[in-house]
């Protein structure tokens, strides 16, 4: 059986809530059309292959008319929908420790190959993706859509697509921080990637790199 990449199905609930909220439309069609179920998955482990998600985006992109519809979307996530990473996201002490964890856990989110990376540079965090097979890369569309929600000065024609956070910001202690949770829900994402094989969960693409491996990446401009 061949190795297909793919997403754990509770993040299928976002766009449902963005059609139905934002838009106006019944998602249950859309999503019969995509082979995708409307109900809530019977375990927060359940996935589904990237080529029924692909297929379920593409035609809510096409119902909508909007092919920023992925932004809006982003605007009905919760903790729940990210399995464990959602909690031990939002426990984080810091913006850096979350930042961590994503590049740590996100092939619990999408086994899709893109390599995700957070970098110190001398006066930033540079958070990165890059797509080994650019085939996967998202789509182009809906550019100015993503520069006004960004609200960041943005330069194109990049060989790695940057995103640079100011250190201290990243580092300041967050108020509402629980350390002793993450730790709970750190363990239980590594759980579940330990003991998924490659077929269900696929080879690790993320990591987090020092400043040393800074210089081997382009800058944000990409020169």
């Amino acid at each position: 059986m061949l190795y297909e990449p793919s997403t754990l199905a509770s993040t299928t609930a976002l766009l449902a809530a963005a059609l139905r909220e934002d838009y106006g439309i019944d998602p249950e069609p859309i999503y019969l059309q995509a082979g995708i179920s409307l109900r809530p998955p019977e375990t927060p482990q359940l996935r589904y292959p990237i080529s029924k998600i692909r297929k379920l985006w593409e035609l809510a992109r096409i119902a909508s008319g909007d092919d920023a519809i992925g932004l809006k979307t982003g605007g009905h996530a919760k903790p729940a929908h990210f399995y464990a990473f959602g909690y031990s996201w939002l426990a984080s002490s810091t913006l850096l420790g979350a930042m961590q964890r994503l590049t740590r856990y996100m092939q619990l989110m999408s086994t899709v190959s893109v390599v995700v990376s957070l970098t110190e540079t001398p006066d930033s965090y540079a958070l990165s993706a890059t797509f080994p097979d650019p085939s996967k890369a998202p789509p182009k569309e809906g550019i100015d859509s993503g520069m006004t929600a960004l609200r960041a000065p943005i330069s194109f024609n990049a060989k790695v697509g940057v995103m640079q956070f100011d250190k201290e910001t990243l580092r300041e202690l967050l108020p509402l921080g629980a350390p002793d949770v993450a730790k709970v829900t750190d363990r239980i994402a590594e759980q579940y990637i330990d003991s998924s094989n490659a077929t269900a969960i696929g080879p690790p693409y993320c990591r987090y790199n020092d400043r040393a491996h800074w210089s081997s990446l382009s800058t944000l401009c990409g020169t």
